[in-house]
């Protein structure tokens, strides 16, 4: 099978199970991608954003509920899931915030934003280069790409159960030819492309900071929809083990897993 082929079948399953693994994000990862986006926001006036990759649209949502006076565009490669955003939308009477299926590529007709938003999105591009260069040119002077991206690490974190999921997030990661670490990159790379004032940080996020039942909720909903990507990774015998492990951890303290998130920024200086 070709990484194309690999790539459409995970984009597929994404669109019809990603709802419940993007609600548990949100609880979990919420906390603090929304202070790091409107400091952001507040602090450089910013007035128009294009989210890339809004996915069914809660995040970009919420963000607009906390950041009045600001236009947001956000698109979807997924026309299902960018109706979920409308109806979430119109639930959430918003006035701030369109959607639009389209990809992101130098010829999408908008431009000319104060921000670029990129929340677990650039993992899936298919040429991360082109992509922030294509962010460069869209955005106005002075405007900022933000990206928030996943990163794959066990944190020596010394659970079985544990170090065997993040070892099969990197198998499935690198089946579908996806980046499991892209913080690491990413600050050269907007350098190469003309950003400036770039910063970069991660994020750790553990169940005795998000909570214990928000946390293994998140692991637990991850493992199921990767099942949908790839069932031979994603193995039902193997769920069964992550499902009773999660339910276990509940109890525990002795051990605290951790997620990594990675904000990057960088600033058009012309």
């Amino acid at each position: 099978m070709s990484t194309k082929e690999k790539r459409q079948i995970f984009e597929h399953h994404m669109a019809e199970n990603v709802i419940p693994i993007l609600e548990a994000q949100n609880e979990v990862y919420g906390p603090h991608d929304y202070p790091f986006l409107t400091t952001l926001i507040k602090q450089n006036h910013v007035k128009r954003v294009l989210d890339i990759g809004t996915g069914e649209g809660s995040f970009i949502l919420g963000l607009a509920q906390k950041t009045a006076d600001v236009e947001y565009h956000a698109i979807d490669a997924s026309e299902e899931l960018i109706g979920y955003a409308k109806k979430n939308k119109k639930q959430s009477n918003n006035k701030q915030v369109s959607f639009s299926c389209s990809l992101f590529e130098e010829s999408l007709p908008v431009s000319d934003f104060d921000m670029i938003l990129a929340r677990f999105s650039l993992e899936h591009a298919s040429d991360i280069d082109n992509f922030i260069k294509a962010a460069f040119q869209k955005l106005e002077d002075r405007g900022h790409l933000a990206i928030i991206e996943y990163y794959i690490d066990d944190g020596n974190i010394d659970d079985p159960i544990w170090k065997e999921f993040r070892k099969r997030e990197l198998a499935m990661y690198e089946r579908i030819n996806s980046h499991p670490r892209l913080g690491i990159i990413l600050p050269k790379s907007l350098s190469r492309h003309g950003f400036k004032n770039i910063r970069s940080s991660f994020i750790q996020i553990s169940p005795s900071i998000s909570g214990a039942a928000s946390f293994y909720y998140l692991v637990r909903t991850s493992g199921h929809v990767y099942a949908h990507v790839d069932p031979t990774i994603w193995t039902n015998e193997y769920l069964e083990e992550l499902d009773k492990w999660c339910n276990e951890m509940l109890e525990r303290n002795d051990v605290d897993p951790m997620f990594f998130l990675t904000h990057t920024v960088g600033q058009k200086l012309c």
